[in-house]
């Protein structure tokens, strides 16, 4: 019986795929800009709080 239902599934609609694609394309964009941004300065302040009066 699984295997007659496992069989009879449709596949992934093409808008389906197209936004999965479209996410995983942006995600990897984001998490590369940030490398970069790090890179070009490893020692980024992490004391902006107190020069904004936030702590």
């Amino acid at each position: 019986m699984n295997e007659l239902r496992l069989s009879q599934e449709q596949p992934h609609k093409r808008w389906g795929k197209l936004s999965h694609w479209i996410g995983s394309a942006s995600f990897l964009t984001l998490a590369f800009t940030g490398v970069v941004i790090l890179m070009a300065h490893p020692r980024f302040p992490f004391h902006m709080a107190r020069q904004c009066g936030c702590g």
